[in-house]
């Protein structure tokens, strides 16, 4: 779920921002090494990635091709962001975030459930943050029966409108790409009725 929903995303901005090198920023949890799995903390590390869609794939080649960036990033978890950046000389800004603007998140971790821990009982709360820490941030919950998402961003580069519209265009491309994986990216119809 995590590479199609990602996805629908990259294609999304590809086709509204009519560029074909999509980079997003990903959180990963940095638990891959036997020493580090009983050690408390919170380990998460930002991964760029970087995806190409020249040619008018179809989505289900874009996909594959999500799939492929998400697998090399996956092979090398440990390198933390901040290197990554030193490493390729990005230029800082302090009011953006180098290599990337988008983030998206899924949440598979139950949101919203309570957790039992024998005789203590914990509830996941909702904070509500001044700031974004990035020009726009895509979290998606994963649920029983369905997906459900929120979408952070910064007030002094998006209305409130627009991320509406970006939402409403997500979701049906999201759903277009479902009925028909074989459709080429420059085929999907973002006006909703």
């Amino acid at each position: 779920p995590f590479m199609v929903l990602l996805a629908a995303l990259k294609v999304l901005f590809c086709r509204l921002c009519d560029r074909t090198d999509i980079a997003v920023g990903s959180p990963i949890a940095n638990r891959g090494r036997e020493e580090l799995e009983r050690t408390i903390g919170f380990f998460v590390n930002t991964l760029v990635l970087r995806t190409y869609l020249k040619g008018n794939p179809s989505f289900r080649e874009a996909l594959e091709r999500v799939k492929h960036s998400c697998l090399e990033a996956y092979a090398h978890p440990e390198l933390p962001f901040g290197r990554l950046v030193d490493l390729l000389e990005a230029e800082r800004d302090p009011g953006r975030s180098p290599l990337f603007g988008i983030m998206f998140v899924l949440q598979n971790t139950g949101k919203g459930r309570r957790l039992n821990l024998a005789g203590c009982e914990a509830e996941e709360l909702r904070v509500i943050y001044d700031t974004a820490k990035f020009d726009l941030t895509f979290e998606m919950s994963d649920g029983e029966e369905d997906f459900s998402g929120e979408i952070e961003f910064n007030t002094d580069l998006y209305h409130p409108g627009t991320v509406r519209r970006l939402a409403r265009y997500y979701k049906k491309l999201l759903c277009d790409a479902c009925l028909d994986p074989a459709r080429r990216l420059d085929d999907f119809d973002l006006l909703i009725p």
